[in-house]
């Protein structure tokens, strides 16, 4: 059965989008991109980057970015690999 005009399922991962978005613009401290995947359940980190680039036009790390300068938190060190 359709919901909104779409299959549940479809309905269902755009609506997570949304809110991982809203959660990388409104961080608080400890946001990370990885923790908002793992947290909404939204696959691999590279799969979810790569679709929610096609979807928003940024990377969430961008967004991530910009929202932490907006809530005036410092931004995030990369981390270094071994």
């Amino acid at each position: 059965m359709a919901s909104r005009g779409m299959p549940p399922i479809d309905f269902l991962r755009r609506r997570r989008f949304e809110l991982a978005r809203r959660q990388l613009a409104e961080p608080s401290a400890g946001t990370s991109v990885a923790g908002v995947v793992a947290a909404l359940g939204l696959g691999n980190p590279g799969r979810f980057s790569v679709e929610y680039k096609r979807r928003f036009g940024e990377s969430p790390s961008e967004t991530l970015s910009a929202g932490r300068a907006a809530a005036g938190l410092p931004r995030l060190r990369p981390r270094r690999r071994p």
